[in-house]
């Protein structure tokens, strides 16, 4: 399953409101691979499944259009921030459900980055028995 231009168009703007660049890892979601490994996760998926996140995806950004009065990629920096914090904090359970699913899947892809582990120590904090990149340490924190 390929994303179509909309809809990576969508995603990066998304990565960089959840996941920007200056996070504590400076690796943002895009430059992590997200949407690949989004897109390469959405490929496993039955159809169903496909279909009901493809319409999460739709679902916010309708959200953000209405709100916005334009495509959430067309709004600036500190307009997805403002949207992201109204949907973080709506009364609305399936609204507040809808972010919280959206940010899980993304969090998915940029976890799923080595360097991104590496950033925040993953294997060392949790003390895996196994570790599959030799990533065993922080650079430059111990």
């Amino acid at each position: 399953m390929k994303f179509n231009r909309r809809q990576r168009r969508f995603l990066e703007a998304v990565c960089e409101a959840i996941i920007p660049k200056d996070a504590p890892v400076e690796i943002s979601g895009i430059e992590a691979g997200t949407i690949d490994h989004l897109e390469r996760f959405l490929s496993s998926l039955e159809r169903e499944q496909r279909r009901l996140i493809l319409w999460l995806f739709r679902l916010i950004g309708l959200l953000a259009f209405v709100r916005g009065l334009k495509p959430l990629w067309k709004q600036s920096e500190a307009e997805r921030e403002r949207f992201f914090m109204w949907l973080e904090k709506n009364r609305l359970y399936p609204l507040r459900g809808s972010y919280y699913s959206l940010k899980t899947l993304l969090g998915i892809g940029y976890l799923a980055n080595p360097e991104v582990m590496k950033g925040i120590g993953y294997f060392k904090v949790c003390r895996y028995p196994n570790d599959p990149w030799n990533i065993e340490i922080r650079e430059g924190k111990e």
